[in-house]
């Protein structure tokens, strides 16, 4: 089912994108349908594809003990490092679970980056309009940053038309007129073209 959605992306080398899958996910496409990480590995060394790992069986990082979700993560990193020839430096967090503990965890399996739900920060207390780029946070002065996913751009792509989204990007830019900012949209693969009415889009 994430075939399609790659394969789209596949056509277009200059739109660079980052990809996670799950441990289990990657084991069963590796037996099952290893013509999709042929073309992945393409993707991959044209440098269209950044590898974002994670836990590899998928765990909720904070409910396990720290040294396995290390392992976890490392399991992960060389996994794609063995396929993909890839150095992970980001992390996607299950569930976007997140625990004041975890940029500790995080550094010392070599991450440098990770994304959760903007709501995190708004009730941290940011402006919603202060949610473009990133922040940095820390733990025992293990720092590692953090990208706030605009929850708005999930309601949009891909149940929305392109005039719409288009349209909350330029309001967007009028956020912070004259700055270079980014957005950052993390979401499930399985909304392009596998979910009910996704498939025209």
């Amino acid at each position: 089912c994430y075939r399609p959605l790659v394969e789209a992306l596949s056509a277009f080398p200059n739109l660079r994108f980052s990809l996670h899958y799950s441990g289990p996910l990657l084991q069963f496409i590796e037996k099952k349908h290893p013509e999709n990480l042929e073309l992945l590995h393409v993707m991959t060394s044209r440098g269209q594809v950044e590898w974002i790992g994670g836990g590899f069986y998928e765990p909720i990082l904070p409910a396990i003990p720290a040294r396995d979700a290390v392992g976890q993560i490392l399991k992960m990193r060389d996994w794609i490092a063995d396929r993909f020839n890839f150095d992970i430096r980001g992390l996607w967090l299950t569930e976007r679970v997140w625990e004041p503990g975890l940029p500790t965890i995080l550094q010392e399996a070599g991450i440098e980056f990770t994304m959760l739900d903007d709501t995190h920060f708004l009730s941290a207390g940011v402006h919603p309009h202060d949610m473009l780029g990133y922040y940095r946070t820390e733990d025992n002065g293990h720092g590692v940053d953090v990208f706030p996913i605009d929850w708005s751009l999930r309601k949009l792509i891909p149940f929305h038309s392109l005039d719409e989204t288009f349209g909350y990007f330029w309001e967007l830019k009028e956020r912070a007129p004259g700055q270079s900012r980014s957005v950052t949209l993390g979401d499930d693969g399985e909304k392009f073209g596998v979910w009910p009415g996704t498939h025209k889009h």
